[in-house]
């Protein structure tokens, strides 16, 4: 029964609502990052938690990010609020990020920058056109998916602005703009614009532009705006480099300007032009539908998407549907696990299962729904994650992660005393069963995701029951 009760207790001190958190991936002053796993589909997240006291510039982070829905920046998925964090559950990105990628493979070719700048390009002016700035864009904070798809993350320093300049000291001192390192009031757009090219920059040559052995070394050298121009670089991409990073910010071009650039378009079928958002207001039937197995109601799921809430109904539309986009022409569906227990769950209840020490993996509580694919899964993969850049770092350069302490739940979870007590037999017993079906699906991932081709023909000619 002490068994029972201390897996109760364990799964419920690793989760947040739906989410079992997995592992830590990134700790600063004022936030942390864990890999979890969404209970209600499997799926795997992110979730940053943000201590919301004494650091008001995180509640523009909540706000700007909730503002973004673009293909190249990460998807947010809901937001979770307590008493003294905000928790964001947001999209899982397999590849790492353009700094480490940059580290195992060395700089690129004009092409293979071309491919992913102008991603980077397309999202940080979508941002500008609904009036976010980031404020610390840098190969660190462009996330890079299995197939090269880019994805700008970290806003922690973004800040929505309108006409008025702004003032704060932040971000990264070897991709800051001159007018930040001379304490004026400044464009964050135009800032955004500069630190594009020193990413640019890295990228073709795998170091940065302004360079020196101490801080103030490193600001003289961006104040006088002077950077060496590799021979290898074309005329084209040198004249892009020159209009990125000029000193003079009235100067610099606006992004709309820099998507008509010869270098960013040449090769390409058209012009890079601003990104169109997609309305929000129908929703996709057949997710819907998964979600009604999942006990989510049809108005409750389009209130919450039309509305943009952020809460469990439009953190689980979001995850199925962009598991939907990933895996296309494969059927995915929901069916509830069976347990011992009949008793339902609230959709927003918080929610937990117990975890593997041997593992680390979690097992099947009761309750829990399922995801099931009905076809053979692509290639599983995980995320690797390096720490954040240092180098001629400022104080607040890596702000963006933080420690806030490990996420409490509000619920507790209730007792039973006596030493026959029927439900801690059923429960034990339950768990028993699980790890058995949990062992026998690792074995059945194994073989239809890492096996010899002559495997998986010869798994596609056996029948495999669903757990």
């Amino acid at each position: 029964m002490f068994n029972a009760f201390a897996a109760r207790f364990a799964y419920r001190e690793h989760s947040i609502g739906e989410y079992l958190l997995l592992k830590t991936i990134g700790k600063g002053c004022s936030s942390e990052v864990w890999l979890a796993q969404h209970l209600l589909t499997g799926a795997q997240v992110v979730v940053k938690a943000i201590r919301r006291q004494g650091i008001s510039r995180y509640f523009q982070e909540v706000h700007c990010f909730k503002k973004l829905n673009h293909p190249n920046i990460t998807k947010l998925f809901e937001v979770i609020a307590t008493k003294d964090k905000f928790f964001l559950a947001m999209e899982h990105v397999s590849g790492g990020d353009l700094l480490e990628h940059l580290q195992n493979y060395g700089q690129m070719n004009e092409r293979e920058a071309r491919t992913v700048f102008r991603q980077v390009v397309s999202a940080v002016q979508y941002c500008h056109q609904r009036g976010i700035v980031h404020r610390d864009l840098k190969p660190g904070n462009i996330l890079v998916d299995s197939d090269m798809t880019i994805k700008l993350a970290d806003f922690g320093f973004s800040r929505e602005v309108s006409d008025d300049k702004l003032r704060t000291f932040c971000g990264t001192i070897c991709y800051s703009a001159p007018e930040i390192l001379q304490r004026h009031t400044y464009d964050g757009r135009k800032t955004d614009v500069w630190s594009l090219g020193v990413v640019l920059y890295r990228m073709l040559t795998g170091v940065v532009p302004f360079e020196g052995d101490s801080i103030v070394n490193v600001k003289r050298q961006i104040l006088s705006g002077h950077f060496p121009v590799p021979c290898f670089m074309s005329r084209e991409v040198q004249k892009l480099l020159r209009k990125l990073l000029t000193v003079d910010p009235s100067q610099r071009p606006t992004l709309e300007d820099v998507m008509k650039d010869p270098w960013l378009n040449k090769g390409q079928e058209e012009t890079l032009r601003p990104y169109s958002e997609l309305p929000w207001g129908d929703v996709d039937p057949q997710v819907t539908e998964m979600m009604q197995s999942l006990g989510f109601k049809q108005d409750d799921i389009q209130e919450s998407v039309a509305q943009r809430k952020f809460d469990s109904a439009m953190g689980t539309y979001l995850i199925l549907r962009m598991m939907k986009t990933k895996m296309p022409g494969r059927t995915i569906r929901v069916r509830p696990y069976s347990s011992p227990d009949t008793s339902s769950m609230s959709s927003s209840q918080e929610v937990g299962q117990p975890f593997d020490e041997k593992t680390k993996e979690p097992s099947v509580p009761p309750n829990c729904l399922r995801l099931r694919v009905t076809t053979l899964p692509p290639n599983l993969e995980t995320m690797t994650t390096t720490p954040p850049e240092h180098s001629t770092d400022t104080p607040s350069a890596d702000l963006q992660l933080g420690s806030a302490g490990s996420p409490s739940t509000q619920s507790s979870s209730s007792t039973s005393s006596g030493g026959g007590d029927p439900e801690g037999a059923i429960y034990e017993s339950c768990l028993a069963w699980q790890e058995v079906a949990r062992r026998a699906y690792k074995f059945f991932l194994r073989f239809t995701c890492c096996g010899l081709s002559t495997k998986k023909e010869r798994l596609k000619r056996t029948e495999v029951k669903p757990v």
